[in-house]
């Protein structure tokens, strides 16, 4: 992310402290977003922030067909549409086993 101030005249001292300011404490208001959002140990988004993302897919699905609900097959009930969402899921058993004896870089 980009930002410029542009200003007609030589900022005043008072004024540039404050703009530096109010930017640090902004970029300390993004990072701390992130944060929240990432797992600490493999730096991947977190179940929070994935449920958010698919909840903003079908709601934009939704606006856009005009759906309440969705039909069983979404591809026979719109041939037309083109489609760039997908999702796959994988569980895994006993995935604590993994990360013991090969660690959690590995896991």
């Amino acid at each position: 992310m980009d930002l410029r101030i542009n200003h007609c005249t030589e900022m005043k001292p008072a004024h540039r402290r404050l703009t530096v300011g109010v930017l640090r404490l902004y970029h300390n208001y993004l990072s701390l977003l992130e944060d929240s959002r990432r797992d600490r140990l493999t730096g991947l988004l977190n179940r929070e922030t994935f449920i958010n993302a698919i909840h903003k897919i079908i709601v934009e699905h939704r606006k856009k067909t005009g759906e309440k609900s969705y039909p069983r097959s979404t591809r026979r009930a719109y041939p037309e549409e083109d489609y760039t969402y997908w999702m796959g899921l994988m569980d895994i058993d006993h995935f604590k086993r993994i990360t013991d004896e090969y660690g959690h870089l590995t896991g």
